[in-house]
């Protein structure tokens, strides 16, 4: 391993440094999330390790001086946890909302005309 600095290394601090000065907690860029002209999109996705333990400290008297360690497990024929595998299930959800709704993308309120179709049907 070398000893000595380059160029790039300061690069990389630098964007560190940045990423660190000018990303809020919630990991959005602090003029993103301060914008009054930014509105927000908000998604339900379920965890299932948070879900594992809850349904734990529900069905068990723990102390609060036990701690939960939690180990991710998987059935062996099923296709093992990858970035790939997660982003193709997003895929699929995105456009099974798509083609739900004749517009595509994300849901929106019926207009006047769909809203007259719909009550009068022919």
């Amino acid at each position: 391993m070398a000893t000595v600095w380059t160029e790039w290394d300061f690069i990389l601090l630098r964007v560190y440094q940045y990423l660190e000065d000018y990303t809020t907690p919630n990991g959005h860029m602090i003029w993103v999330e301060q914008d009054p002209d930014v509105h927000w999109d908000i998604d339900k996705s379920e965890s299932g390790y948070e879900r594992a333990v809850y349904e734990y400290r529900e069905s068990n008297d723990l102390k609060p001086y036990e701690s939960l360690h939690a180990t991710p497990a998987w059935d062996e024929t099923a296709e093992p946890p990858s970035m790939e595998k997660w982003l193709k299930i997003l895929a699929e959800e995105k456009e099974n909302v798509e083609s739900a709704y004749p517009t595509g993308g994300t849901p929106r309120p019926p207009t006047p005309e769909e809203l007259a179709a719909l009550a009068n049907p022919t």
